[in-house]
């Protein structure tokens, strides 16, 4: 500012010794110039302003393409530890269903035996009807006793079926 005010100051004493024409042209050189310098400042603080703004631009994409990561790694953790309890939860459901199958095949394989057996007392008659009454009614108690447990166990087995299907 001060060799423009040293440089105006020299012009100004050079234009005394001018005519009024030339004197009015190197006022208006004298401002152009001026004014050239003022608009190269401010581009100057523009292009300093724009380079600010795109290093701000560049650490704001960093920082959020990082964010991003770890949230993704994070919901990627919690949904493997969701599977992992799934398949826990649906083994034990397995395990659980084949063993009460096994429950109800020997129910089946019971009640198979005891009609057999009923058949047969009733067919050889035996000579004592309160040993054959009393004979019938073990066979019927145990077949009815079978009978259920069947139906019981069939119905755990439709059930669990019903919830690993889920």
């Amino acid at each position: 500012a001060k060799q423009h005010s040293d440089l105006d100051t020299t012009l100004i004493e050079r234009a005394k010794t001018l005519s009024p024409r030339e004197h009015r042209e190197l006022s208006k050189t004298l401002s152009s110039l001026r004014d050239t310098a003022e608009s190269l400042a401010r581009l100057r603080q523009k292009e300093e302003e724009v380079s600010r703004l795109q290093e701000t631009v560049k650490v704001l994409m960093t920082e959020a393409g990082e964010k991003t990561r770890q949230e993704v790694m994070t919901v990627k953790e919690q949904c493997n530890k969701n599977i992992g309890k799934l398949m826990d939860e649906m083994q034990r459901a397995e395990t659980e269903l084949a063993e009460k199958r096994s429950v109800l095949d020997k129910t089946v394989r019971e009640k198979k035996l005891v009609e057999k057996e009923l058949e047969k007392v009733l067919l050889e008659k035996p000579a004592s009807e309160s040993r054959l009454s009393s004979a019938v009614d073990d066979l019927r108690a145990r077949m009815c006793a079978a009978e259920r447990e069947r139906d019981e166990m069939q119905l755990k087995v439709n059930a669990i079926s019903a919830q690993s299907r889920q």
